[in-house]
């Protein structure tokens, strides 16, 4: 079975993680990957690159809608013999369906998040083009439920397929010194860490309001903001208002994910809205107690006190009260951790992921056929 995965371009970010996760372990599967980017390929179509799978560029540069990148993307997928076409993310979901459509190949799209606000015209467009692929993705519930109400599509056109995570470059504990000195963060700090995009939904700002909180009660705090974004110039500017300049370390974008969070000690994703974030299983995998808010697909896997810690949305008090818990009951965050690490083995490995795709995709043939 070929299947073409479609992507506008791959920089570093969840979709593009999980999407890389699921190219990887494609032909565990029977499954042939090849891969178009609209427009360019940057660093996660390098890697894919380097996995042995052809990565197509188009080179279509158009901000706007543009008919002659859809048309190519036809034309690839017949000279291809594409059986499926995947796509992710709004345009790549918009090019990668229509050209689908005009080559008489079974489409299906995945939606990874759950967005505040969607403009009309988007939604309409998603409605239309979902009633006509074979199947919507939806990487949790919490997902699903927010697409079948925005794009006013019919249930059975929505699934839920969770993210699944590569686990094996996360197991073991050990390296925490090796991957602090890579930071430049001393052996015996109190190291709480989160990475994602530098992007409101994320809530950054309020662990950096907790730094402040904590850095008198914590000895050796430290708060390590991994990734890149538009908000990199506000953080800045906030870490040098709230006078936390020598506790809270912007670390930039990194590829080295799994030995940067061996340096942790507790993993924090207070976000606003989610879908299902990769970096939060990965800390799973990791073996790191976790503190987050109950959002999106999160409270479909996560239970308060069991798993991991939950705290409301905003709430920067809460958020400094969770870290100081963990900090002084190492026995406590441990239990929470392997509970954690054992809830993302069983239900977010990565070929369960895909072998859940393979059903989607061949019952997406066997309709086409009929």
């Amino acid at each position: 079975m070929r299947v073409l995965y479609v992507f506008m371009n791959l920089p570093i970010g969840g979709a593009q993680q999980v999407s890389l996760t699921m190219i990887k372990h494609a032909r565990n599967h029977q499954i042939e990957p090849v891969v178009c980017c609209v427009r360019s390929k940057e660093q996660i179509g390098e890697e894919i690159e380097k996995l042995g799978v052809e990565v197509i560029v188009l080179g279509q540069s158009s901000k706007a809608f543009d008919w002659q990148g859809v048309l190519k993307l036809s034309r690839l997928i017949k000279e291809r013999k594409i059986d499926v076409v995947h796509t992710h993310l709004y345009h790549p979901n918009v090019y990668g369906r229509i050209a689908a459509i005009v080559a008489g190949v079974p489409a299906v799209a995945t939606e990874h998040n759950v967005y505040p606000r969607v403009k009309l015209k988007r939604r309409l467009l998603n409605s239309w083009l979902g009633r006509r692929c074979a199947k919507v993705i939806a990487v949790s519930d919490a997902v699903r439920a927010h697409v079948l109400t925005r794009d006013w599509l019919p249930p059975q056109k929505v699934v839920t397929i969770c993210n699944g995570v590569d686990l094996s470059p996360f197991a073991g504990t050990d390296g925490k010194i090796e991957a602090r000195k890579t930071l430049s963060i001393e052996p015996d700090a109190f190291v709480v860490g989160t990475v994602g995009r530098l992007d409101n939904q994320k809530g950054h700002k309020f662990l950096i309001e907790a730094a402040k909180l904590l850095r008198n009660k914590i000895p050796k705090l430290k708060v390590v903001i991994v990734g890149h974004g538009s908000l990199h110039d506000d953080l800045v500017s906030r870490i040098q208002k709230e006078g936390v300049g020598d506790c809270v370390l912007l670390a930039g974008e990194r590829r080295d994910i799994s030995h940067v969070l061996k340096s942790f000690d507790v993993f924090a994703m207070p976000s606003l809205w989610e879908g299902l974030p990769i970096a939060l299983l990965e800390a799973m995998a990791s073996r790191l107690p976790i503190i987050t808010t109950p959002v999106g697909g999160i409270p479909e896997f996560m239970r308060d006190g069991v798993n991991g810690l939950m705290i409301p949305v905003g709430d920067t008090t809460r958020l400094a009260e969770a870290i100081q818990k963990l900090s002084g009951d190492r026995g406590f965050a441990d239990k929470l951790a392997q509970q954690g690490l054992e809830t993302v083995t069983a239900k977010f490995g990565a070929d369960t992921m895909v072998a859940q795709l393979k059903v989607i995709y061949e019952q997406a043939q066997k309709e086409r056929k009929k």
